[in-house]
């Protein structure tokens, strides 16, 4: 899990997926804590596999 949040690249899908979920549930559903977890869940897998497409080696990259 520190490792998650160590990645700010797929804590912004997080945090965009979250609110793109609570717009969704503030307009469309009554559900509002429901699709701000879906929109968060599927944020969070859209910037893992944005982050694996990317290439980086984790194991050897270093902040500069």
């Amino acid at each position: 899990m520190q490792a998650l949040l160590k990645n700010t690249f797929i804590v912004m899908f997080i945090i965009v997926g979250a609110v793109v979920g609570l717009v969704v549930g503030i307009f469309w559903t009554d559900l509002i804590p429901a699709s701000l977890a879906l929109g968060a869940f599927f944020g969070g897998i859209l910037g893992i596999m944005a982050d694996s497409f990317t290439g980086r080696d984790h194991a050897n990259w270093k902040k500069t």
